[in-house]
This record gives C-alpha cells, structure tokens and sequence, in this order.
C-alpha cells in the first residue's frame, strides 16, 4: 500500500508543477463558484452577493449554468450573435475581480436538423451537422476573441477576461440512476461526434487567441457515490467480475441498473483526451465530483489512467449530504447514493455510515435517516441546521484539498447562494430540495447571510491560493485517513483528517475519534489552525503545536485541522537577515480572547540573526507561568506565534495585565538574549 502512495505521488506532484509552470496565473484564480442567483442581471443583488464572494476567494472563475448557450445567442445560422447577455455578466464579474468560466452549450437545434432525438422535448446538447459546424466554429471564435483581453476586438470596459471555457459536461450517469437506459443528462449525441465537437472547439479556441491564454475545459462526467465506501480500493477499474466496481456497474444497484456502455464511452472520451495524435481536443480535463472527498481519489485515479497528460479543472464541485430520502423528496434515490443504497427501505442504515462515517448519528430517527434530516432541515430545527452546515465546513475542506492533493488545479465550489423556495428556480433547487441548504450563503432577501462553510471557505483559500505543489504523506494504509502536504513560498502547510472512528461524544468534532498519524515536518514548533463550524466563532481557532525532533504525532478526527510552521516571511537580498535578535510588541494590544473587539487572538513577532534555542512564556502580574508559548529550536529569519488567551490546561485566563518573556540563545549555555513585553487582555 505504501509503494502505491508514492507511485500516486510522484505523478500528481509531476502534473500539477508542470501545469502551474505553464500558467503561472493559475495559482491566483484557482478557488472559484458556481452561481447560484438569477437575472435580471442588473438588479443591486449581484453586486452584493458578489462583494462578499470576492472577500472569500478573489480573482477566480465563477461558473453560470445556462448562460451563452448557442441558441439563445444566435437563433439561425445567419442571425447576429447577441452579446447583451453574456456581456452583462462579465462586466459584472470584473467589477469584482472576477472571471466568467463559460459553459459551452451546442443546444442550437437548426445546426442538427436531421438528428430527432436532439429535436425532441427540452433543449439538448448534440454536435451541429457537417453542413452548420463551420457557424460553431465562427461562433467560438467571437465569443473567443470578444472576451479575450488581448485588446483586439474586445468588449468595451472588459476588465477580466475569460479563460476557461467548458465543454458540456456530466455526459453520463444521470441522477435518476437510469444507467445506459437514458441519455444525457446533458449530452445525447454520440461518443464520437463530441470527441469530434471537441477538436473543432479546441482549434477554433486557439486560433483566436493564439496568446494560450483561453483554455478548453473538456466534457467530463459525475460517478455520484461509485466509490463513495473506497470499493475495491486502491484499484479503480478491476477487471474482476466479482469486484464491487464491477458488480454495481452491472446492476447491483438502487434500481438494478446497467452501466457498462456507458463506463465504455467515458473510457473511450478519456482515452481520446490523454491521445494528442488523433487530434487535440483540450487543455483541461473537466470532472463534477458531487460525493464529497471520498470519490475524488479513485476518480482522479481513473483520470490518469486514460488521461495522464491532462490536467483536471473541476468546475462544479458539492460537497455536503443531499437530504433525500425514500420518501422524497424526489428523485426518491436516499441520499442521491444510486450504487449503495438498498431497494429496501427496512435494510440496515450501515450502507449509510459505510458511505459518510459519521452519518446517522443521534440527530436522526428512524429508518430513513435523510428523510429525517430533510425535515429537520425543511422545518429550521436549531441542532439539525447547525451541524449541517457544520458538516458542509468539514466536507468542504477535505473535499478541495483532496481535489488539489490529487492533481485538480483549479475547482468552483457549487454553489453561492440559497433561492427562496417561493422563487420560479427555488421551487426546484432552493430551499425545501435536495440541494436547498448546501450553499455558502443565504437568501437575497437574508441579505446572503454567511453560513460557517462562507468562512471556512475564505480561509481555504487563504491557506492554499499560493500552493505550488501537492503531495500526499503516506501516514496511513487506511483510505480514510489524509495528510496532503502543499508546498509555498512561505513555507510548507499540511491539511489532515481521518474518519475511521464513529461520530464523536455528543458531536462535538473536537474531540478526534481517528487515526494516530505519525510524520516528519520541516520545523519542530508548528501553529495548528482549526477550521470555522459556526457563527459563534467566525475567526479561526490557531494553537502552538510542538514536533518534537520535527516529527508529528496527533490524534485526527472528522474536523481537518491545518499546520503550519510559524515562520511568516523567508529572508530575501530585499530585505535582508536580522541583524540582531528582537521581540516585536503583540499586535493587537490590549486584545480579547473571546473576540467582542474583533480580535481573538495577539501576533507575536520575533526576529533571529542565527539559529537559536527560542522559549517563549507568558506570565501573570504575580510572575507565576500562565503558558509557555514555544520552547524548540528555530532557524535564522523572521517568525510569529499566537496566543489566544488560554494558560498550559487550554483553559481562558482572566483579563488583565501579563508579560511575555522571550530567552533565546545559539549556545547549549546561558540565554544570550532575554527580553519582555506586557501585553494586555481585555473581556
């Protein structure tokens, strides 16, 4: 198990450097969302909505399903393009830093007259006939060159160009679990046409932005909970017809589906991407993980196989439990989980928790526990909503950093924003269905309230925006374990979790019911960051971890955690090594643990011309120890540690005045450099 770790390594840290050395912009637009809200575009809402988006992760793509689809931008072969829309909207994303991930839609009926199954009911996806694939062509290239940024033809006041545009994606799977019995839910045209479809847009893209800087994000696919309980793993694709992979694909599903065509057609659509001789059909790979974490390594596993030189841009990502159950509300599929869940309502909840861990836990009742939830969820109830959204922090941690530890290098968070079930889409998606909760924020009319997954999600981003290479540590043989380490220039961050126990003592996630994981790090004191899962506490809880001998040894739990070491800036010809040794005042000062003025923590600052032994204490008026901040070694530089007001028992001390003490010295002997600073805390 281990040689296959490293095996996996290597080739992520292999694509992921190279692609963010290709596009070194890559690294400032790689958090990104899917919209939620609707027109009209003009409406004050979008401004708002967008100001808090931009405070959570700036200057990333934001994906609007529906918008600048064909037909609705050109309604015949000779009729004009209409901008009107779609420049609306990329102005209104500029004015915010950010960029239009473009969803490419070939849902133009008069371009495939003589394909009836593309002509009947709503409008679908197919590939325009020989005789209209040169109009395609021509309208990619306006769109391309529309909204390009290179100054030629642009749109008036274009601020953010568009980068990415996407293929129609989740060509197979459907969420009715209908298997190779329905087509779609997007595209139902053949294989080849769009492998084809694929070639045309590729080259047209390029050809009117030779700069490389529009990029095509290819069709990918949603596998739902395929490998949600790690089946088979580390394999992805046994041949074995006994294998669960096998056997689910082959029927032994929620409704007795079969799979096998199309698992063939996506083989074939991945096979044709990772093979540049047949034609270029892309720059990235598109792909919706829409299971949480738990899918994306055997997913991306299955990428690699088939398309090892490409690189995976995901573009619709989910993350937390779809409440649905039995009983609804439709699709009637529990938990949208079409490969494990039972026909039979009265089974064992156990494909339950084999799928999410910590789910069904003492919220729910009865035999259908996402029924339950949904109405506990429908019906605002305070616990049932709390650890929901508490839930959708964690999953979307783990969910991005399993993404980015895998190789993806850039994933939209789906999606924004809660609709109002009394509004014409949130009859439909808000509030009251499956996916009415999973949001960032709330309703227009709460003002988008931010939910605690909003400020995690902000945090995320601001812990990883930078990351220029992503490996995973092998410290465990158990899937459900991970510690993905994430080089930057400020030094290395390593996000870690593990759900291998049950839910935790009345659901409190700080307390870890894991794994032990053992593994060396770069420093031996180390700041160790916990994620935001309420309202209560919207600033992030940062403590002092000690690695003695640079080596970790922690508990983990269903709560990732983040650590870090305390170093905050690298000693450059700019600015030079510190010429002495120095302890900087707290900031903020006076401060307040409990954060009433805003500030729950106080920075430390010190500075060390050598590597030296550094121990760091704080004392109370009477000169008794309150905590001892750090007491290891460090290296020649600039550093900064935390104090969040807590003595050595990690219990909050009293307000008042006390002194932090700072005893440094580069021999085994006497401190060489002792200084003090009084800090004040406030209630």
């Amino acid at each position: 198990m281990k040689n296959f770790y490293f095996s996996k390594l290597t080739a992520t840290a292999f694509v992921l450097i190279f692609t963010l050395a290709a596009n070194a912009q890559q690294a400032q637009r790689r958090f990104g969302f899917e919209y939620n809200d609707i027109e009209p575009w003009s409406h004050p809402k979008h401004e708002l909505l967008l100001s808090k988006l931009a405070k959570a992760a700036a200057g990333g793509d934001i994906n609007f399903n529906g918008l600048g689809n064909w037909l609705a931008m050109q309604s015949g072969p000779n009729a004009p393009i209409n901008f009107v829309s779609t420049d609306s909207v990329v102005r209104l994303l500029g004015r915010h830093g950010f960029s239009l991930a473009w969803n490419l839609s070939p849902n133009a009926t008069w371009a495939f007259p003589n394909k009836p199954e593309c002509q009947q009911g709503i409008t679908k996806d197919c590939g325009p006939e020989p005789a209209f694939e040169p109009h395609w062509t021509n309208f990619i290239k306006a769109i391309v060159e529309r909204y390009d940024g290179d100054g030629v033809q642009d749109m008036p006041g274009l601020q953010q160009p568009v980068r990415h545009y996407i293929m129609t994606g989740e060509i197979k799977f459907g969420q009715e679990g209908a298997g190779d019995d329905r087509k779609g839910p997007f595209w139902y045209d053949t294989i080849g046409n769009l492998l084809r479809l694929h070639r045309i847009t590729y080259r047209a893209i390029h050809d009117a932005d030779p700069s490389g800087n529009s990029k095509l994000v290819s069709s990918g696919a949603v596998l739902w909970d395929l490998y949600a309980d790690f089946p088979d793993y580390p394999q992805f694709d046994p041949a074995g017809p006994q294998s669960a992979i096998q056997r689910r694909l082959r029927g032994e599903n929620f409704k007795g589906s079969m799979y096998t065509a199309g698992w063939d057609s996506l083989k074939k659509m991945l096979d044709s991407f990772g093979n540049d001789a047949d034609g270029v059909e892309c720059d990235y790979i598109g792909w919706h993980p829409h299971f949480s974490w738990r899918t994306i390594d055997q997913e991306f596993q299955f990428i690699r196989a088939h398309a090892s030189n490409k690189p995976v841009y995901v573009d619709d990502m989910w993350s937390n439990i779809f409440p649905v159950g039995y009983f609804g509300p439709p699709p009637l599929i529990p938990g949208d989980a079409q490969f494990n869940a039972p026909r039979n309502i009265f089974a064992s909840p156990e494909w339950i928790k084999r799928i999410y861990g910590d789910f069904p836990n003492a919220l729910v009742t009865g035999g259908d526990p996402h029924r339950d939830l949904f109405d506990k969820l429908n019906a605002g109830t305070p616990a049932a909503l709390n650890w929901y959204y508490a839930n959708g922090a964690r999953r979307l941690v783990k969910s991005f950093v399993s993404a980015f530890g895998e190789g993806a290098v850039a994933a939209n968070f789906s999606g924004t924003n809660d609709l109002s079930k009394d509004s014409p889409l949130g009859a439909f998606i808000g509030r009251g269905s499956l996916v009415g909760w999973i949001n960032l924020t709330g309703t227009q009319s709460e003002n988008y309230a931010e939910k605690p997954q909003y400020y995690t999600y902000k945090l995320l981003a601001e812990k990883l925006g930078d990351f220029t290479a992503a490996t995973e540590i092998a410290a465990s043989n158990n899937p459900r374990t991970r510690v993905y380490k994430f080089d930057r220039a400020r030094g290395p961050i390593y996000v870690l979790w593990s759900e291998t126990g049950d839910a935790p003592p009345n659901l409190d996630y700080r307390i870890a019911t894991g794994e032990t994981v053992t593994f060396p790090v770069e420093r031996d004191a180390l700041l160790l960051t916990r994620i935001i899962t309420d309202l209560v506490n919207i600033q992030p809880r940062v403590e002092n971890f000690a690695a003695p001998n640079r080596r970790v040894t922690i508990q983990l739990g269903y709560e990732p955690i983040f650590l870090e070491g305390i170093t905050v800036e690298v000693a450059t010809p700019q600015n030079g090594l510190p010429a002495a040794f120095a302890l900087e005042q707290n900031v903020p000062n006076p401060f307040s643990a409990s954060g009433t003025f805003g500030n729950p923590s106080t920075t430390i600052r010190f500075s060390l011309p050598a590597t030296a032994q550094v121990t760091l204490t704080i004392y109370n008026m009477l000169g008794q120890k309150v905590r001892t901040l750090i007491a290891g070694r460090f290296e020649t530089g600039y550093h900064q540690v935390l104090w969040n007001g807590r003595n050595d028992d990690d219990r909050q001390v009293a307000s008042g005045v006390y002194f932090l003490q700072m005893q440094a010295s580069t021999k085994n002997a006497g401190a060489e450099f002792v200084r003090t600073r009084k800090l004040v805390l406030m209630e």
